[in-house]
């Protein structure tokens, strides 16, 4: 049978399970290169090399739309991938965190990747974030925006990232202090804002963001849309897709965000969310003004 999984791109993909770290070996590894902010056409991505030859690892941190949500990417070519979830580890933190929703893929010509979405906030605030729907989660995003202060305190304290499990070990990468490195991506994301004919000033004010008039009603309209031909393929897909929203609360154009191998899933996708309707974003007068809503969608075959 097919699955998929539509989730807003505010934090994770799924609510992930919290556990004690483990008792066990952890390689730590140092960097091996500055940081590199690349600004791609539809996102910005940090990366960083780790560790040495034989036992390198680079770390990505893309972003496709404001916030403190984003995509990590761990990559090696030296150390083997094993089909297990992976756990996450901010900092100081004192428990691992199991993410359900990463999944595998290759990376470039010959690295091998684990690919999971997640956040710096911390584990209380994620219990938070878990109670709420689809928009009240993507209301609590913008607020968290708003109280920048906040988050950027949290970035100044995460000098680390460590990641279980996947590896056959525990790694660490000695990242230093994440608020400069966010900082920077910031920057690149308030740019990238313009280039969606979006006030990123405004944004920053947001009263309320666009919302999809009937979530639940958007998500069974894209179950019901896993493209035939990839289905009897057996084809699975991560897309990231950014719709464009009018100030009358109007899909305006679908963007996906990064490429994908097969355009029917595009193709499906996008057929499927332009039809929505959205209540459109409010500025700090209360007046409405064009935005994005921004979603992963995991087309998945059981």
């Amino acid at each position: 049978m097919s699955l998929i999984r539509i989730a807003c791109i505010v934090f994770l993909l799924a609510a992930p399970a919290f556990m004690p770290l483990a008792a066990k070996n952890n390689r730590v590894l140092p960097p091996s290169s500055h940081w590199n902010l690349k600004y791609d056409e539809d996102s910005c991505a940090l990366q960083r090399g780790f560790g040495e030859e034989g036992g390198a690892i680079l770390l990505e941190l893309r972003q496709f739309a404001p916030g403190p949500g984003f995509q990590l990417l761990f990559a090696s070519v030296d150390f083997d991938l094993r089909n297990e979830r992976p756990e996450i580890r901010y900092g100081g933190d004192e428990e691992n965190r199991l993410i359900e929703n990463a999944i595998i893929a290759d990376y470039g010509d010959d690295l091998h990747a684990v690919i999971l979405s997640d956040s710096f906030h911390t584990i209380s605030e994620k219990e938070e974030w878990e109670e709420l729907d689809a928009n009240e989660r993507a209301r609590w995003n913008f607020r968290s925006l708003q109280n920048l202060a906040s988050l950027q305190t949290r970035e100044e304290s995460i000098e680390a990232i460590g990641i279980a499990e996947t590896f056959g070990e525990e790694i660490t990468l000695q990242t230093g202090s994440m608020r400069a490195p966010m900082d920077a991506m910031r920057q690149c994301m308030d740019e990238l804002l313009t280039h969606w004919g979006v006030d990123a000033e405004a944004h920053r004010s947001l009263i309320r963001p666009a919302l999809p008039r009937n979530y639940n009603r958007l998500v069974r309209r894209v179950i019901q849309n896993y493209p035939s031909a990839m289905l009897r393929q057996g084809n699975n897909a991560r897309l990231q897709v950014r719709l464009s929203v009018s100030e009358a609360g109007d899909v305006t154009g679908c963007y996906l965000q990064l490429p994908i191998e097969f355009d029917d899933f595009r193709q499906d996708a996008c057929h499927a969310l332009e039809r929505a309707r959205f209540d459109p974003a409010l500025d700090a007068q209360g007046n409405p003004i064009a935005s994005y809503w921004t979603s992963t969608i995991l087309y998945l075959m059981n």
